[in-house]
C-alpha cells in the first residue's frame, strides 16, 4: 500500500522523527485498515494531518510516544457516509512533551464515526489537549470515548478533553464517554462532554427574520464551530 506522506524512513508501519527535526505527515483514505507507531525525538515537530471525504471504510490506529520537549499537532477531518474507525494512543514519555488534537466530523446519511483516544502521561511538565466537534445529520452515528491517564511520576502535567456534538435530525445518535485516571495530585486536568440538538425555537426564531430552514442550520452549524 501506497503512505501519501511528506516524511522519510517508513518502516513495517514504524515512522521516527529524528531529533530536533520538522515533519509533516499527511494521512488520506490510502491508509485503510492501517496501524502505524510513530515516535518523536527529543525538541522534534510532528504535524499530522488526516483528512477524509470519499465514501470508503476507514480503520485507522495511531500510536505516537513523543520525547522530551517534542511537539506533535494532530488535525483530523472527517466528511464521509462511510464508516471510519479512527484510534489514538498519545503517550508522552519525555519531559517537556506536548501534545495537541483536534478534529471535526460531519456525519451524514447512514455514516458511523467510531473515535477512541487515550492520553498517557508519563513525566514531568507534559501536556496533552484533545478537543473535537461533531456534526451529525439524518442517520448518522457517533461513538466517542477518551481517557487520561496521569502516572505518578508526571508532575505538573496538563491534560484536557473536550468533545462536542450538534445533532441536527432526530434519527442521528451520538454517545460521548470521557475519563481520567489520575495517579498523581500535582496536575491539571479537565475533562467534558456535551451533546446537543437543533430545536424547533432556534429555527422559528431565525425564521422570523426571513431565514429559511435550510440557511438557519448552517448559521446555527457555523456558530457551534466557532465556539
Amino acid at each position: 500500500m501506497k503512505w501519501k506522506v511528506q516524511l522519510d524512513n517508513i518502516q513495517n508501519n514504524k515512522l521516527v522523527v529524528k531529533k530536533n527535526s520538522y515533519q509533516e505527515l499527511i494521512i488520506t483514505e490510502s491508509f485503510q485498515e492501517e496501524e502505524l507507531f510513530i515516535f518523536v525525538e527529543e525538541n522534534a515537530q510532528l504535524i499530522i494531518k488526516q483528512e477524509y471525504k470519499q465514501d470508503t471504510p476507514i480503520i485507522i490506529k495511531l500510536i505516537i510516544s513523543v520525547e522530551k520537549n517534542a511537539q506533535v499537532m494532530h488535525e483530523l477531518f472527517i466528511a464521509t457516509a462511510s464508516s471510519i474507525a479512527c484510534s489514538y494512543e498519545f503517550i508522552l514519555v519525555g519531559a517537556g512533551a506536548l501534545v495537541k488534537s483536534s478534529g471535526f466530523i460531519h456525519g451524514i446519511n447512514q455514516s458511523s464515526s467510531v473515535i477512541r483516544v487515550e492520553q498517557l502521561h508519563k513525566e514531568i511538565n507534559t501536556e496533552s489537549l484533545v478537543s473535537f466537534k461533531t456534526v451529525l445529520d439524518d442517520t448518522a452515528l457517533y461513538d466517542y470515548q477518551g481517557t487520561i491517564i496521569i502516572n505518578k511520576n508526571a508532575v505538573n502535567a496538563k491534560a484536557a478533553q473536550h468533545d462536542k456534538v450538534l445533532l441536527l435530525h432526530a434519527g442521528a445518535t451520538a454517545t460521548s464517554i470521557p475519563s481520567l485516571q489520575v495517579n498523581c495530585n500535582a496536575v491539571q486536568c479537565s475533562h467534558a462532554s456535551v451533546i446537543s440538538c437543533i430545536n424547533d425555537d432556534q429555527l422559528t426564531m431565525l425564521s422570523c427574520r426571513g431565514i429559511t430552514k435550510t440557511e438557519a442550520k448552517k448559521l446555527i452549524v457555523a456558530g457551534f464551530l466557532k465556539h
